[in-house]
């Protein structure tokens, strides 16, 4: 009789058969032997449960003893209590209004993980939009996981719920420019997480210390945040948060401008992506590299970076990220100073930006297109361009510093005294404006 595998073989052949040397023998063994498939077929399910968030605990509960039902019952009761969840608190999530007029944090009903799942995952959602609302959902997730006793879930997985909750709360606060108290939030999140097995856990809690830090300006201090993250995750083998804290982490060399080092975590992602056929972190590394390699004048590197992501992008249908590619496209012609190129490129994307719904990146390339026809000496056409940001500004209550900057560009291009450097220094100022909202404008120096 052949020999049954190690037991050691037999999870590496479940988790990543294309790992082992010999793979065909092992296959061969577990088609004809009943005993290691149903053993293949244990471990499968291990893993899948510890995938879930929560279910880590399943591989110790089942090396001390317990049967593999209890992991089903597990996952089984999650569902049921998601299921729950979402019938019964949806209606609330529609505005802020339903969900502070509900109050559901004083009501036992809403006294499950599948609605603090649920208020999380809210709560993300809403930190783009509004982030106030936001806070609320991740305030009231707070509430319900601490309420909850360290028994409510087997090994005290309850902790994975009220550091998630923490976290998030973190992240609505860095929306809102909170940051003293994020950064408690982001402490109360990694004591929780610290009461868990060893995993990813705290590797997210450094990432979103580096992202707060970052949002700051203090990049000296959000990077090696961002670096042990990404080491993290690497070993863990976390593939999407790796590419995640690796994008951190050459944002912030790009915006300190380091684009050497930027590139090189761009590459190491691109790297990656194409080892592990990720065309979609393949696309944003290439986008990101055609950025760079644009700003830093090899125009022939970041055509060559551009074209590749508009490929992918136009293969998996995400238009709205291949137009941003278009427009980066006709930014390397203006760098290469190939202006009546740039024009006919800029003028579409920013069409394309336009029929999206993508206002703001419109106007942003607007600018681009006003530097491509300032070149030609199309002054009128500049002129109207900088009326119609005006316009942006003022019908978007952006009364402050967007409003003046864009003002400063109208004046200067009817007097026919604009410059690029200046255009130049109003899209910077609009950039940095996205992290600092109260920051103030002040026109460049005198060339």
């Amino acid at each position: 009789m052949t020999p049954h595998p190690p037991e050691e073989i037999l999870m590496v052949y479940a988790d990543d058969p294309s790992s082992l040397t010999d793979m065909a023998t092992v296959e061969g063994h577990v088609d004809r032997c009943d005993e290691c498939a149903a053993t293949v077929d244990d471990y499968r399910l291990i893993m899948a449960a510890q995938r879930q968030q929560e279910t880590w605990w399943a591989s110790r509960e089942v090396a001390e003893g317990p049967t593999l039902h209890i992991i089903e019952r597990f996952v089984d009761r999650m569902k049921g209590e998601d299921e729950e969840a979402r019938n019964i608190l949806e209606p609330f999530l529609e505005s802020v209004y339903k969900f502070s007029s509900a109050n559901i944090a004083s009501k036992r009903r809403y006294f499950t993980g599948g609605v603090v799942r649920l208020l999380c995952a809210a709560a993300r959602d809403q930190c783009d939009r509004t982030p106030l609302f936001a806070l609320a959902l991740a305030q009231t997730a707070i509430a319900i996981a601490e309420a909850l006793p360290e028994d409510h879930y087997p090994a005290r997985a309850v902790f994975e719920l009220r550091g998630t909750a923490w976290k998030e709360y973190s992240t609505a606060c860095r929306y809102l420019g909170r940051f003293d108290e994020g950064w408690k939030a982001l402490d109360r999140a990694e004591e929780a997480y610290r009461k868990l097995a060893p995993g990813s856990r705290l590797a997210t809690v450094s990432l979103a210390r580096a992202s707060l830090l970052f949002k700051q300006e203090r990049n000296a201090e959000a990077l090696p945040y961002a670096r042990s993250a990404a080491a993290d995750f690497a070993y863990l083998h976390e593939q999407q948060r790796y590419f995640d804290a690796k994008q951190v982490e050459a944002t912030i060399l790009h915006v300190m401008g380091d684009t050497t080092g930027a590139a090189a975590a761009f590459e190491a992602m691109l790297l990656q992506a194409d080892a592990t056929n990720d065309l979609d972190m393949k696309a944003r590394a290439a986008h990101n590299l055609g950025v760079i390699y644009t700003e830093i004048g090899h125009v022939s590197r970041a055509s060559s970076y551009f074209l590749t992501a508009l490929q992918i992008l136009e293969e998996l249908g995400l238009h709205a990220r291949a137009t941003r590619t278009r427009w980066g496209i006709g930014t390397v012609a203006l760098a290469a100073g190939d202006f009546q190129e740039a024009v006919r490129r800029l003028t579409s994307a920013r069409a394309q930006l336009l029929s999206l719904s993508m206002a703001s990146d419109a106007q942003l390339a607007a600018l681009h297109l006003a530097e491509a026809l300032l070149m030609l000496e199309r002054w009128n056409e500049v002129h109207a361009l900088c009326t119609e940001l005006v316009a942006f500004f003022r019908n978007s209550d952006m009364i402050t510093g967007a409003l003046t900057a864009a003002s400063f560009l109208k004046e200067t291009a009817a007097a026919r005294t604009l410059t690029r450097k200046q255009i130049g220094h109003v899209r910077e100022y609009l950039q940095a404006l996205e992290f600092r909202p109260s920051l103030a404008f002040a026109p460049p120096p005198p060339e």
